[in-house]
């Protein structure tokens, strides 16, 4: 398993969380449930165009509902194979008073 650096947020304020390449494979990133933030949507960066066929980069944007650090766990799986995940990375938020 991965770990990314603490990334600082704001309570409800919208922060995306770097994911990196996503093979084109059908493979998506899932959060393990919690309601520590509110998912907004997966995102494909704006950080330039990938080859065809080739992996897409990849960003998630959340909304912290909770003041402190919060533990996310991040899987990229296939919907077909839930259970086999690619890749999986825990992201430490620091959310902050607005």
């Amino acid at each position: 398993m991965e770990h990314e650096p603490v990334i600082a947020a704001v309570l409800g304020a919208a922060v995306q969380i770097p994911l990196g390449a996503a093979p084109a494979t059908g493979a998506e990133w899932q959060l393990e449930p919690t309601a520590a933030v509110r998912v907004i949507e997966p995102t494909a960066d704006q950080g330039g165009p990938s080859a065809p066929g080739g992996a897409a980069p990849q960003a998630l944007t959340v909304v912290p509902q909770q003041l402190g650090q919060l533990t996310l766990h991040l899987r990229l799986v296939r919907p077909w194979e839930p259970d086999q995940p690619i890749r999986s990375i825990t992201c430490v938020l620091d959310v902050s008073a607005p």
